[in-house]
């Protein structure tokens, strides 16, 4: 082989080289970026997460009613509390560690759209990254949230300036008032005894002279009403015959206790004084035969008056009432 041969073949043999030595620089970093290693973790711990916050795109790890929904948990101091919310909503509680274990013990959200007053959730692994994330496996889902952020610190009220005290003005001393000159007492001028009035001789007074007894005026009988009554009518009147017996009476006013003349006067049922029929006579009275060993009912019907139905005995006095 002659030297052009011999040194083309070199300097082909050192580009070969060269191109090898490029390629593999570049292709050493791609597979680093495309296979990173897996973050560090460790287990949670009630001193890592106390005054954190993490954000979770899904909060469906806490509850089936947050799934897809963004949700906050923070922890307070000791990491030994928490609170969790969402959409305006949140449920607190008590924390441990070992694995994360939550007891809500308040809430604000709907029945069956966040935890509920007594739920319990257990998250087992439980870990913090090494980027300072929150993980949690639940139900072979794992889970990832922010880093944590730390909670903000209550402002410190700023000492109240105290105000200056202020110098009081000296009150101005009062001038003393001159005490006044007693006025000389002037000695009181003595009245004269008047001499004593006699008095009067009481002159005396005659007795009354008695007035003259009225005598009272006697109350009149009242007259028999002369109210019309049915007209016509039997003669009253017994006959004395002993197979008869007598049945009489008298019928006033319940009022004035005066006769009442022109009652109508019938036995047997209510018939709106049937003829022939017995009147009273002027000063109320009536009577009249029935045959003995039967017991009769008597009315007693009048125009201006409520009538008095079915009444029985020998003796029978009615006080009739206006109608």
């Amino acid at each position: 082989m002659n030297r052009l041969t011999r040194f083309g073949a070199s300097v082909g043999t050192a580009l070969a080289v060269l191109v090898v030595l490029a390629a593999c620089t570049s292709g050493g970093a791609d597979v680093a970026q495309g296979s990173p290693s897996a973050s560090a973790t460790a287990p949670a711990t009630a001193a890592k997460v106390a005054n954190l916050s993490y954000d979770f795109s899904d909060g469906a790890v806490f509850s089936k009613g947050l799934a897809g929904k963004a949700t906050a948990l923070a922890f307070g101091a000791g990491g030994s509390s928490f609170t969790l919310a969402s959409g305006g909503n949140q449920a607190s509680g008590d924390s441990t560690f070992g694995s994360c274990d939550f007891a809500f013990r308040t809430s604000t959200f709907p029945q069956g759209s966040g935890p509920q007053v007594g739920d319990t959730l257990k998250i087992d692994p439980c870990v913090i990254d090494s980027d300072g994330a929150l993980g949690f496996t639940f139900a072979g889902t794992t889970t990832k949230s922010t880093r944590g952020a730390a909670l903000a610190s209550p402002a410190r009220a700023a000492a109240p300036t105290p105000a200056p005290t202020a110098t009081p003005t000296p009150s101005p001393t009062a001038t003393a008032t001159a005490a006044p000159t007693p006025a000389p007492t002037v000695a009181p001028t003595v009245a004269p005894t008047a001499a004593p009035t006699a008095a009067p001789t009481a002159a005396r007074t005659a007795a009354p002279t008695p007035a003259p007894t009225v005598a009272p005026t006697p109350t009149p009988t009242p007259a028999p009403t002369a109210a019309a009554g049915y007209p016509g009518g039997i003669s009253s009147g017994c006959s004395g015959i002993s197979i008869f017996t007598c049945y009489r009476g008298k019928v006033t006013d319940s009022v004035t206790g005066a006769g009442v003349a022109g009652v109508c006067v019938y036995a047997g049922p209510p018939a709106g004084c049937p003829a022939p029929n017995l009147n009273t006579d002027a000063q109320g009275n009536w009577s009249l035969d029935f045959p003995s060993g039967t017991i009769w009912q008597f009315n007693f019907e009048h125009p201006l008056y409520a009538a008095q139905l079915q009444k029985t005995g020998t003796t029978i006095n009615i006080a009739m009432v206006k109608k």
